[in-house]
């Protein structure tokens, strides 16, 4: 995440050969077959829009300059799914979230990646729903 807070430096290697980073990112970090060829042009049409890759380093640079919190405790009820085989984000991101809120609990997703959202949408609406329901 340092490397973002070079101006310009992270935006022209996300654009590098055609995206290839981020293109490598959606086909590793997930199953086989979740993304097509379609979805993955679709992708990179959205990155092509002026401004679109500066936003998504903007959220990594913003991550160092955010002001203390005084009391970072969730309250409302909260629900974390996540994808245990995620290759980008530790399991302890979601359990270090989960022990700042008041009512957290998981869904831990067993052959979900860090797409699981798309890999399993059924599960994941469902999810949603019945939380959405009971909170």
């Amino acid at each position: 995440m340092m490397i973002c807070q070079v101006p310009y430096l992270p935006e022209s290697l996300l654009r590098f050969r055609n995206f290839a980073i981020l293109r490598g990112m959606l086909h590793i970090g997930g199953r086989k077959g979740t993304f097509s060829d379609a979805d993955t042009r679709r992708y990179m049409r959205t990155w092509s829009v002026p401004g679109a890759v500066t936003g998504m380093v903007n959220w990594y640079r913003a991550l160092r300059r955010r002001p203390p919190i005084d009391n970072p405790r969730v309250k409302p009820p909260t629900l974390v799914i996540w994808g245990n085989r995620d290759p980008y984000l530790q399991k302890g991101l979601a359990e270090a979230s989960l022990s700042l809120c008041d009512n957290g609990e998981a869904l831990w997703m067993e052959d979900g990646s860090h797409w699981v959202h798309i890999e399993e949408p059924q599960v994941v609406n469902k999810a949603l729903i019945d939380f959405l329901t009971r909170s």
